[in-house]
């Protein structure tokens, strides 16, 4: 009977699909990837592997791209691959953060910042500030009226007081970073900063002093609610958390778009671009127009770097790791028929 056949052992997989930014994508939208919304995954890559290093401690951790719209993680140390279901919930949750669809940015998390949450602040902000908030190759969040009007209430700003800001920012060239710079300068925590740093940020009318003293003013949590609920990692917590959930292996054919899911150092991330992953017509006609038809074909391929890259930073240092277990087992074992063999 099918349900009497349990996985046992199994690697910790992470999923991130573009479509999941939907909400905050203005260039593309579905399935539909550009080099302009890849930056989300980019961020979202640099931010887990980071955790998946440096808070757990996992070392052979394999990025794939999906090849069509997102990423995969496989992670396959020996802890990772004996994870129970449990085990693999609480790994999502502590590295996903609660978003919603509200204005409520200030509810979700709390003060002191937990470290990871604060390394992960460092790494976004200048992702937000360049790739989100930006117009040109960003997404412009910052760059037009409709935008930062739904920015602004996302901020929990009292309605009256984003509603002058809006119009300052309408009436008033500047640049979508000095618009944020001034936004922080501006939301203050009324209780270690009950005065605006600098008073000559927004000129609204003559209200700066209910804006610096008014109760609603969203605290120092506003700035890390509004950059994750817009970057943080959004990861599909139903793949990572039970062990018999399938993705496509490494070098498979996305079916849709015939692109190879080809592994990728998360470490250049930033230089990937899904518009330039080979198809099989693309490694067919490379195969076919190679000038030593003798040499084997995948030499002849784009495809090459990618393998040698999957065999010698991930399937080496994988294999080393099980052959120093496999030593360390037989020596235990050695160990205790030797003890045993004594007590005679």
């Amino acid at each position: 009977v099918a349900s009497n056949f349990k996985p046992q052992i199994r690697e910790l997989v992470f999923d991130i699909d573009l479509s999941d930014y939907d909400d905050v994508r203005t260039c593309c939208q579905g399935a539909t990837v550009c080099r302009r919304c890849w930056r989300f995954v980019a961020a979202a890559v640099t931010v887990t592997d980071t955790c998946l290093k440096e808070d757990f401690g996992f070392t052979h951790r394999l990025w794939v791209y999906s090849g069509r719209r997102g990423v995969h993680c496989w992670v396959a140390d020996k802890m990772a691959r004996e994870l129970t279901n449990e085990a693999r919930t609480a790994v999502i949750n502590y590295c996903s953060v609660s978003r919603k669809s509200d204005a409520s940015c200030g509810d979700d998390l709390s003060w002191p910042m937990h470290p990871s949450l604060q390394r992960a602040y460092d790494i976004l902000e200048p992702i937000f500030e360049q790739d989100i908030i930006s117009g040109g190759h960003g997404q412009g969040h910052l760059a037009e009226p409709e935008l930062w009007t739904q920015l602004l209430q996302n901020c929990n700003l009292p309605t009256d007081i984003a509603q002058q800001i809006a119009e300052h920012w309408s009436s008033h060239t500047s640049t979508p970073i000095a618009k944020f710079h001034g936004l922080k300068e501006l939301i203050v925590d009324a209780k270690t900063a009950p005065k605006l740093y600098n008073t000559s940020t927004f000129a609204l009318n003559n209200k700066k002093s209910k804006v610096a003293n008014s109760d609603q003013i969203a605290n120092k949590l506003w700035k890390y609610n509004l950059i994750f609920k817009y970057i943080y990692p959004r990861l599909d917590e139903n793949v990572s958390k039970q062990r018999n959930h399938l993705l496509k292996a490494p070098f498979a054919v996305h079916p849709k778009t015939g692109r190879i899911c080809i592994p990728f150092d998360p470490d250049k991330v930033d230089d990937f671009d899904p518009e330039l992953v080979p198809t099989l017509r693309d490694l067919a006609e490379q195969i076919d127009a190679a000038e030593d038809p003798s040499a084997p074909d995948l030499d002849k391929t784009s495809l090459k770097s990618h393998v040698d890259f999957f065999q010698n930073s991930f399937l080496k240092p994988l294999q080393d790791s099980l052959a120093r277990e496999r030593r360390n087992k037989n020596r235990q074992q050695a160990d205790q028929n030797a003890a045993t063999q004594l007590d005679f």
